[in-house]
């Protein structure tokens, strides 16, 4: 029998790997023209300033935060002069030469381009959002940490520098961890959301900016870059308008079984033509892909908020249309008062309700508006008053509800869980809750991801803003107790979990006290292994699990 070498064992081993990493990958050809898609596995990476990058990264890469993927196909190289013709039977391109890059493109360019390459093909080209760029610059699950995309030398990876120079042809240079190249350098890459959002500590999923075909927010920088910075992983770069011959792009493809698991639900969002957005719930489409913004919304039983513009409309996960755009609401969320759960929606700066049906049940056209022991009440000045309709235990609407009068104290924190609500968005769950003895309260709840970063205690610069919305509440209200809890996942030992989540309540306490609350108003305490709101065999559910919750009490 041949003796196989140990050399020869570990390079089928290393083989076996890569195999198994490209399985998925495949080859498309259009008119003639072969083109590579590389598959990413979806997952969890850290977005934005990591602390490779730190040196390098402008403030609006911080901070650094977690980003959930689904999976999905990414060019192995940028789309080519060559592959352009085949598709658009024309070249922009300021310096041609056909395994050069397309430049000289708009992102309305790049988007009829993915228009008309899906039609030839009978699948789904766009171009890729934010994070799937910076996900697949990175290297995806092999990533090696690198500040340029496969190495940290930069002459390994990339074209740059060259300020009198031109375009390269692609694949000349060092690919990176899952075999993409020419990430650094060479054409700056313009992606999908190119009117960037606002980086947060708090964990997203499957996230997208805005889209507005006036700017170009490209990625990866390009051959005539000569600083570092500009270069990076993580670097967003901007340029109004700007579509010279340094700016290129790359094409995606969302898979048509892909779907991640949240909060019970199979969900993903998915891109139709003219990269619009709809939605899959256990692999069956509830929203279909004609929005220009799709997004789950988990708390109080989760819902699909869609937008097109300036407004916005919901649908459920079953697919039933709740709220339509054609409302007009620039304002929409789900909430709840004690048990009672209602939709608070807003035009403007006035205010009104929808039960869960989508059924408008009071009209925008108040300024302050509550549900407050299953009635409507708005404030008129410092004089709140009833409306004749409320909100029964069982969620349905009801006509002269029974309205007694109560202290202002507990009107004020219902208010101020709606202005909070307001202020804080869809991370950050506040609830109206009862206390032993019969009181209204109100109740905040934190992801731990967007107070702290993983595994420690010290605040974050986003936590730091939410905690100051909080004291400012506080402030408003004359007479409070207030509880700080934290909570863990299943994850660990009862005593490293006891520490961190008592270190964590202790920090949020100090910095309230710092920012003027009364510490004899204030109590703090670790709660390890117990009090889970989500499943732990998930990443998902852990997460919503390892949470601080604030609970306001009022004192008389």
């Amino acid at each position: 029998m041949k003796k196989i070498s140990f050399i020869t064992l570990f390079i089928l081993f290393i083989f076996g790997l890569n195999a198994n990493a490209q399985k998925k990958t495949f080859t498309e050809t259009v008119n003639g023209v072969s083109f590579k898609m590389i598959y990413v596995e979806g997952g969890t990476f850290t977005m934005g300033a990591t602390p490779e990058l730190r040196a390098y990264a402008s403030e609006i890469e911080y901070p650094a935060h977690r980003v959930t993927i689904s999976s999905y196909f990414i060019g192995e190289t940028e789309v080519t002069q060559e592959l352009w013709m085949a598709v658009m039977k024309d070249n922009p391109s300021e310096y041609k030469s056909k395994y050069h890059p397309v430049n000289h493109v708009t992102w309305n360019d790049a988007n009829d381009f993915c228009k008309e390459l899906s039609k030839l093909t009978g699948k789904r080209y766009c171009l890729p959002t934010e994070a799937q760029w910076e996900n697949a610059a990175r290297g995806g699950k092999y990533s090696k940490r690198y500040i340029f995309s496969g190495s940290n030398n930069i002459n390994e990876v990339a074209w740059n520098g060259e300020v009198n120079g031109t375009t390269h042809k692609v694949k000349l240079k060092k690919p990176n961890e899952l075999g993409l190249y020419d990430m650094t350098g060479n054409v700056s890459e313009i992606i999908y959301d190119q009117v960037g959002r606002e980086y947060t500590s708090a964990s997203v999923y499957n996230p997208i900016g805005e889209c507005d075909n006036t700017y170009v927010f490209p990625r990866g920088g390009s051959y005539c870059d000569t600083r570092i910075s500009d270069l990076t992983i993580s670097c967003r770069g901007s340029m109004v308008g700007f579509h010279g011959p340094m700016v290129g792009f790359r094409i995606a493809l969302i898979p048509e079984d892909v779907n991640t698991e949240r909060d019970g639900y199979e969900w993903v969002s998915l891109k139709g033509e003219s990269n619009l957005c709809g939605a899959q719930v256990g692999g069956k489409v509830v929203v279909p892909a004609e929005y220009s913004e799709v997004e789950y919304m988990p708390y109080y039983g989760g819902y699909f908020l869609v937008g097109n513009g300036r407004y916005l409309g919901v649908y459920d996960c079953t697919g039933k249309y709740l709220i339509p755009l054609d409302r007009c609401y620039s304002s929409i969320y789900k909430t709840c008062s004690d048990g009672r759960y209602y939709y608070r929606v807003g035009k403007g700066n006035k205010y009104g309700a929808c039960d869960l049906n989508g059924v408008e049940i009071v009209k925008p056209i108040y300024h302050d508006l509550i549900l407050y022991n299953g009635v409507f009440v708005y404030r008129d000045g410092n004089n709140w008053s009833p409306l004749t309709i409320g909100i029964d235990s069982n969620n349905e609407v009801v006509e002269n509800p029974q309205y007694t009068q109560a202290t202002q104290i507990n009107y004020d924190i219902a208010l101020k869980q709606a202005k909070l609500e307001e202020a804080f968005g869809k991370d950050v769950k506040v609830e109206q809750v009862v206390t032993n003895d019969g009181r209204r309260a109100f109740k905040i709840v934190f992801e731990n991801q967007i107070l702290f970063e993983f595994g420690k205690s010290t605040l974050n610069a986003q936590a730091i803003k939410y905690i100051e919305q909080v004291a400012t509440a506080l402030k408003t209200l004359t007479s409070i107790n207030v509880k700080i809890s934290g909570y863990t996942d299943n994850v660990g030992s009862l005593e490293s979990n006891k520490r961190v989540s008592n270190n964590r309540a202790k920090a949020v306490s100090d910095r309230l006290a710092l920012l003027g609350i009364s510490r004899s108003r204030l109590s703090s305490q670790g709660v390890p292994l117990a009090d889970y709101v989500a499943t732990n065999e998930t990443e998902e559910g852990r997460a919503l699990n390892r949470r601080v919750e604030i609970v306001i009490e009022p004192t008389e």
